[in-house]
């Protein structure tokens, strides 16, 4: 998203469409630092998967070597303020190469300046991958869970 950004020229060129006669607003390429409208609510079920991975405490306390409730905050600490910078980063970056043209998913707009895109075509299959293998990750207490109320019973 930061190579991309650099590369794509504001105001956006949609790819195959070679109209003359488009007109663009003067403040399409500003940024403006606030804005609500119907595609707002689809930033919810980004950012609820974005710190899906809290039911994961406790195995990772358990798989420590030396666990201690200090040891386990720094590795909360570290994970969350990673996953914060990526998804702040990505945010600002998509948001600063298409402005007021950006979508509610940041890589369906990359389709329209080329839908054949390589990098932007391997960003999507490594977000297909993460999210296939990261719904057994947290699965995996529930299983644990419900695997230990039944041999209890």
């Amino acid at each position: 998203v930061i190579y991309k950004k650099f590369n794509i020229a504001c105001p956006l060129e949609v790819f195959g469409n070679h109209s003359v006669n488009a007109v663009f607003l003067e403040d399409t390429c500003t940024a403006k630092y606030f804005t609500i409208n119907q595609e707002t609510a689809y930033t919810i079920p980004i950012l609820a998967f974005a710190f899906v991975c809290h039911p994961e405490v406790l195995p990772i306390y358990t798989e420590l070597s030396n666990p201690t409730n200090r040891r386990m905050q720094n590795i909360g600490n570290v994970s969350i303020l990673g996953m914060f910078t990526m998804y702040f980063f990505t945010a600002i970056f998509g948001y600063l190469t298409f402005f007021g043209n950006t979508e509610a998913e940041l890589l369906h707009t990359y389709s329209k300046v080329d839908p054949r895109d390589t990098l932007i075509l391997c960003v999507r299959l490594a977000v297909l991958v993460a999210v296939t293998l990261t719904v057994p990750v947290v699965l995996f207490p529930v299983r644990t869970c419900v695997a230990f109320t039944l041999t209890s019973i």
